[in-house]
């Protein structure tokens, strides 16, 4: 993106990580752009489908990173930009873990979405369903796509040091989830006009 675009960034302190979020603003034409395109290129699979919110996370050089949690949306679509020569853990490392368990129809986004105050309720669901999470390995430029709700976390990761090194994953979320109680409005966006607007 132009290192003259303007957006709110939010620090996640305990997360360890900055985010920048369409609702607060962030909507780069070039990612608007990769949005547009993506719908074109999978069209079964999100084909017209409103682009409910997207963000860009930019990590510490090494962290846990964020943890399990599901998203309020249909579909997630997430790729890492920060190139494979950085990833000091290697292609198996800093990548993305995710589980079969869904979260249960009707919860409030705020408990599949906060691993702190319902870590206990969360862990019983993917212990009950009794799979292990499938590890994406880290690979610049990599796309992941899965169904929102789904539980998945971000994996450790140790990066080099130095501001352009550090861990980079850009997120869509398509689609506002029918079964979802409680999730924020974002600012939903037409990305075939390019057209961002608040509802």
């Amino acid at each position: 993106m132009p290192l003259s675009s303007r957006f709110e960034a939010k620090q996640h302190q305990d997360a360890g990580y900055l985010g920048a979020y369409l609702g607060d603003g962030f909507s780069p034409e070039l990612m608007l752009q990769v949005a547009q395109d993506l719908q074109q290129a999978m069209p079964t699979i999100i084909g017209n489908t409103e682009l409910y919110d997207m963000w860009a996370y930019k990590h510490r050089s090494s962290y846990g990173g964020v943890k399990v949690h599901a998203d309020p949306s249909n579909v997630t679509m997430s790729f890492w930009t920060t190139p494979d020569s950085a990833n000091l853990g290697g292609p198996a490392g800093g990548g993305l873990g995710v589980y079969k368990a869904r979260y249960p129809i009707g919860w409030a986004w705020e408990k599949h979405n906060s691993m702190i105050r319902f870590k206990d309720e969360v862990n019983s669901i993917i212990e009950a369903d009794g799979r292990d999470a499938e590890i994406i390995g880290y690979r610049y430029n990599r796309l992941v796509i899965f169904p929102s709700d789904v539980f998945h976390y971000s994996d450790e990761f140790d990066f080099a040091e130095g501001f352009e090194n550090r861990r980079i994953n850009l997120t869509y979320l398509w689609g506002k989830s029918e079964t979802d109680t409680g999730a924020p409005d974002a600012r939903s966006c037409d990305v075939l006009d390019h057209n961002c607007a608040s509802k």
